[in-house]
């Protein structure tokens, strides 16, 4: 369960994707997910899911020149606000400073 729920995030994870979406396409419910994933992976379903954005936005931060705004849309983020937020939060800097000590 938690392997297909992988996959369909990774899948999804170019667009804003929930965690209830990830649930309603699998045969459990919210709460056996979030438990199985907790057991498995030491993380929620969310932060999952996040992390394929922050990936994302790495990878497009490093090897583009795409603006913050279109990192963010790409990414699969639902604003530029919430990658912003989510990029401090995990990283302690923000998406703009990443890019200059990381650009190619």
């Amino acid at each position: 369960m938690v392997a297909q729920a992988l996959q369909l995030i990774m899948e999804l994870s170019q667009d804003p994707v929930t965690v209830d979406e990830v649930v309603r396409k699998l045969p459990t419910t919210r709460r056996t997910l979030e438990r199985k994933f907790r057991n498995k992976l030491g993380r929620s379903i969310l932060e999952e899911i996040n992390q394929c954005h922050l990936d994302r936005a790495k990878r497009l931060l490093k090897e583009t020149d795409l603006s913050i705004t279109a990192v963010a849309t790409a990414a699969g983020f639902p604003s530029l606000v919430t990658m912003c937020r989510v990029f401090q939060r995990v990283y302690k800097i923000s998406p703009g400073e990443y890019r200059i000590r990381n650009f190619l």
